[in-house]
Parts: structure tokens; C-alpha cells; sequence
């Protein structure tokens, strides 16, 4: 990754490619490289005994059991259970899916700069893209700290 710094003293990194989508109001992204692709969003049955607030249950999609995960409770915006696609992704040989209401593309070149980490600490670096501001997912920590725990 290269570095620079700018006036305000911002870490600017050039990242490896993103895949951005919409939850409610805000976009996120995650790493290209571990990206398995959208899929529509179908009926998800839920664990008995999770506690999680943000694991929804397993739906099976693309041919694979894959853990649902919904982060909008993670910005105290509700539920996305009204999302129409889900974001599959594989993380230590299991898959997982993120409710998304909208896909916003593959982001080539990002330049990734620090934002202001909310208490999740899900999302400490942003890019633009499209005139959005786009926060790039910890991915890592959102399964093992919010899905996993």
C-alpha cells in the first residue's frame, strides 16, 4: 500500500479494490478479494439461541449455507430485513452474506483516509466514490466482536 500525508495530517493509503453497497442512508465497502458475489435476498431461518444483534440466521444461497449478517442495528438504524440483496463474502473458509439495499460498484483505486471511528469501531477508514463518502468495513472484526461473540 502506499502512503501520504496530507496538509491536515490525514493518512491517505492506496488500498487493494473495494465492493461498495448501501444500508439504509450509508455505504460501506469491503475488500474485493474476499467478495463472492450479490445475490437477492431470500429467507433466512433463525438460530435458536443467538444473541447476536446483528447475526440474522443461515439462508442458503449460491449453492452454500451462509451466515447473515445485518449491520444496520450497528448505526442504530433498525433492521435492513427490507434489503433485496445480499453481499456474499468469505471470511476463514465460511461464507457470509450482509443485508444490502443497494449495490454501488467496485471501487478500482481507492484512497482510503482516516474517519472518525464510531463506538463499533467497524469502520475506521473512508474513501469517495461517486460523490459519496464510503466506509470500508472491518470485516474481521465485525464477525469475530459482533457475529461470533
Amino acid at each position: 500500500m502506499l502512503k501520504k500525508k496530507l496538509k491536515n495530517k490525514d493518512l491517505i493509503v492506496k488500498s487493494k479494490p473495494l465492493f461498495a453497497f448501501s444500508i439504509k442512508q450509508g455505504a460501506f465497502a469491503i475488500p474485493l478479494d474476499i467478495m463472492e458475489g450479490v445475490t437477492p435476498a431470500s429467507q433466512v431461518v433463525p438460530v435458536p439461541g443467538n444473541r447476536s444483534r446483528v447475526f440474522v440466521g443461515i439462508a442458503y444461497l449460491q449453492g452454500q449455507l451462509v451466515s447473515i449478517i445485518d449491520i444496520a442495528p450497528l448505526e442504530n438504524k433498525g433492521s435492513s430485513s427490507d434489503a433485496k440483496d445480499v453481499v456474499m463474502f468469505r471470511w476463514n473458509k465460511e461464507y457470509y452474506g450482509i443485508f444490502a439495499h443497494e449495490t454501488i460498484g467496485v471501487i478500482a483505486k481507492p484512497q482510503l483516509k482516516r474517519r472518525s471511528t464510531p463506538a463499533t469501531g467497524l469502520w475506521q477508514q473512508e474513501c469517495e466514490y461517486r460523490k459519496r463518502s464510503v466506509a470500508l468495513m472491518d470485516v474481521e472484526k465485525l464477525i469475530t466482536e459482533h457475529v461470533c461473540a
